[in-house]
């Protein structure tokens, strides 16, 4: 439940963010102050939160790591694994977010947006057929 309940507060935040920025008239004012309000802390705090308390990921991980840790696994032991997974999910978000957001990809995504979404539909409709037919 807090994790839902933080999505809704933190999505409800980030789409008005999202939408001064991209519908924000282009002086060089309106930018600058948009940059101050989306700041650094604020944007690693809200990645934490949604990766710390998403489900999915909690699911996933146990999933994962249920078949190394064993009962005689030392606490230095799951620390360690819980930091490699920390690292390599940090590290992922850090590049899809320069990629992602270098400024000559973003006005391309943006410009393919409705493509990009169609073509992850019909692939995930086409996984969801594969995965039915097994």
């Amino acid at each position: 439940m807090a994790y839902l309940r933080y999505q809704s507060q933190t999505f409800r935040n980030a789409s008005d963010r999202v939408r001064r920025l991209f519908f924000a008239s282009n002086t060089r004012n309106d930018h600058n102050s948009l940059q101050q309000q989306l700041s650094l802390k604020q944007a690693a705090i809200d990645g934490f939160l949604v990766s710390f308390l998403n489900p999915k990921i909690a699911v996933f991980l146990l999933a994962l790591f249920s078949q190394f840790v064993t009962p005689e696994s030392t606490v230095m032991t799951q620390v360690l694994m819980a930091a490699l997974a920390t690292l390599c999910d940090g590290i992922w978000y850090c590049l899809i977010a320069s990629v992602a957001g270098h400024g000559k990809v973003l006005p391309a995504l943006k410009k393919r947006a409705t493509l990009i979404n169609r073509l992850c539909g019909i692939l995930l409709i086409l996984v969801a057929l594969r995965i039915l037919s097994m």
